[in-house]
């Protein structure tokens, strides 16, 4: 990596690597302050609750280091500064003009409520993009953070699939998910037997399989880039362990998601270094592990993970069910508001005027990103954020990455695609928002390979 801003200060500098390393490592427990909550028929509403995380303490004080440093730069560069457009200025304002809109929602939002809380949490996403990939701090830096915060919540995700139960915590932001209990993540085998899904601290196992994707893909690349042979033993063993909390959530999206990156980091290494004999080997002997610990675990559960591919089973065929009958709510949805949307985060909110009667549980987005995004903010959002990705492409080759890199970048957003067309909680959930805007910013530094110097102003 190059190095840090010439005006970022010190202290400044100190305190935003301390408030985003904190940001980073806390990230996957929701402890959170819950100061509105909403029901239906007397049970929570899920997507109407009104909370603040207390990882968004630890955004707000990076967000704010960030600030102080270019403030400064204004005041050192006062005298240069010319009011010209280019690629960054362009893609950044892409960016406001795409905030504005989604704030704009709540004018004609079904409940302008949702649609707040949604916006905001929106906002704290672009806010992580611009701490990530501006921000002084290494892209090692982040991936090392960003792991050591899943140990600990694996070793309980690890902990609830075994002993096949789950505790209350509002503290650490846990929930009981009683096994017997409907509407608790479970899989099923030929037999009929359930077995618990792996939540660690997440609200759903979805989330926490899409959470390690980004992790292993984090160790991933720390296992290449690492000089130090017992290093690597080290992040390698991690790598096994972090695989085989993924297989206990069941997760298929994230599972697929995580084959493909597998699939994509065999590719870029054929392309880009397949004379280098020592990476090639790094290679076989990644795919190798991870291979051993797949295996082994589709050995111990043959059963259950045939009923998951295949959806066999009463459990399998309600969800498959439900997700397809999910695309016609969308259509329709869609239909009513094409060109702005029914408003931001305001899916379910707009489909309980469809179906007023049914319990709460029962109100779900659909369950593909670019179908929600339509409905949501129409065709304006949808194209809007269309144009704000190829702003970004552009922006990536402005900040120096070199054609290769960017290409690399592009290639980079293939292993997120399952998860974006077959959950939605990448758009929908805070965790999710803010997973996406770590994976979009940390690897585009990695297509630029060191700390983009941008001209906002």
């Amino acid at each position: 990596m190059s190095s840090i801003p010439a005006f970022f200060h010190p202290i400044s500098k100190s305190l935003f690597s301390f408030f985003l390393g904190l940001f980073l490592f806390f990230f996957p427990w929701q402890t959170a302050w819950v100061y509105h909550e909403r029901f239906l028929g007397g049970v929570t509403w899920q997507y109407a609750i009104e909370q603040f995380y207390l990882v968004e303490i630890f955004l707000w004080g990076a967000v704010c280091c960030l600030f102080i440093y270019y403030v400064r730069r204004l005041f050192f560069l006062r005298s240069s500064i010319a009011l010209r457009l280019t690629r960054d200025r362009i893609f950044f304002l892409s960016l406001l003009g795409f905030c504005i809109f989604v704030f704009s929602s709540l004018v004609w939002a079904t409940d302008s409520r949702i649609a707040y809380n949604h916006a905001f949490h929106l906002l704290e996403g672009g806010l992580v993009f611009l701490c990530l990939f501006v921000g002084p701090i290494s892209f090692s830096r982040v991936c090392a953070l960003f792991s050591f915060g899943a140990v600990v919540p694996s070793i309980l995700g690890i902990w609830q699939f075994f002993s096949q139960s789950t505790f209350s915590f509002s503290l650490l932001g846990l929930s009981k998910h009683p096994v017997i209990e409907a509407g608790t993540s479970v899989i099923v085998s030929s037999g009929g037997e359930r077995l618990l899904r792996a939540y660690g601290s997440f609200p759903h196992p979805n989330i926490f399989g899409g959470y390690l994707v980004l992790v292993l893909m984090c160790m991933m690349c720390l296992y290449f880039f690492s000089r130090v042979r017992y290093q690597r033993y080290g992040i390698l063993l991690g790598i096994c362990f972090f695989t085989a909390t993924l297989f206990l959530t069941f997760s298929r999206s994230a599972m697929l998601s995580f084959l493909c990156s597998i699939f994509l980091l065999c590719v870029l290494i054929f392309v880009f270094f397949r004379r280098n004999k020592k990476v090639f080997l790094r290679l076989c002997t990644l795919i190798v592990c991870v291979g051993i610990v797949l295996v082994g675990f589709v050995a111990l559960y043959p059963s259950f993970v045939y009923n998951r591919i295949h959806g066999v089973g009463a459990t399998e065929v309600r969800s498959l069910d439900e997700r397809l009958s999910s695309f016609s709510d969308a259509k329709y949805l869609f239909s009513t508001a094409p060109i702005i949307g029914v408003g931001v985060g305001n899916y379910t909110a707009a489909l309980t005027f469809v179906y007023p009667n049914l319990p709460a549980w029962a109100y779900q987005p659909v369950h593909n990103v670019f179908f929600l995004i339509l409905v949501e903010l129409g065709i304006v959002g949808f194209v809007g954020i269309a144009c704000m990705s190829v702003l970004y492409i552009l922006f990536l080759s402005f900040c120096g990455a070199k054609i290769h890199r960017v290409f690399l970048f592009i290639l980079f957003l293939f292993p997120i695609l399952p998860l974006l067309l077959f959950d939605h909680y990448l758009w929908s959930l805070f965790p999710g928002v803010m997973l996406l805007a770590v994976y979009v910013a940390l690897f585009g530094r990695l297509s630029t390979h060191r700390t983009p110097v941008i001209h906002i102003v």
